[in-house]
């Protein structure tokens, strides 16, 4: 990880991708679509400095709680809730599995 973010360009959620993706490693990467869905699902709560460390608190929760062996496919299965359900306009909260753990959820 530290090699890969001492990259001019290479940020916390393209090295995770590559870890991830590439080398099998159980890192969790947070794109646009995961930092929603786990603010609406407050697992950002635990972290201090929001602006600053938000997705990194969130990558580190799932890291933590997912199993690696499951890590990839939730990642993918979680960005493909936030494009299809959990959108950023007009979330489809009726539709949702996990409408009862959301603090968004209306």
């Amino acid at each position: 990880m530290d090699f890969l973010l001492s990259m001019d360009g290479v940020g916390q959620k393209t090295a995770a991708c590559v870890l991830c993706f590439s080398f099998d490693k159980p890192c969790f990467p947070v794109d646009t679509h995961i930092y929603r869905i786990c603010k609406r699902l407050g697992l950002d709560l635990g972290v201090t400095d929001k602006r600053k460390n938000s997705r990194a608190g969130i990558a580190k929760v799932m890291e933590e709680t997912i199993s690696e062996d499951k890590i990839s496919a939730f990642h993918l299965n979680l960005i493909e809730h936030g494009r299809r359900i959990c959108t950023a306009r007009n979330p489809r909260c009726n539709e949702c599995v996990l409408k009862g753990y959301c603090c968004y959820s209306t």
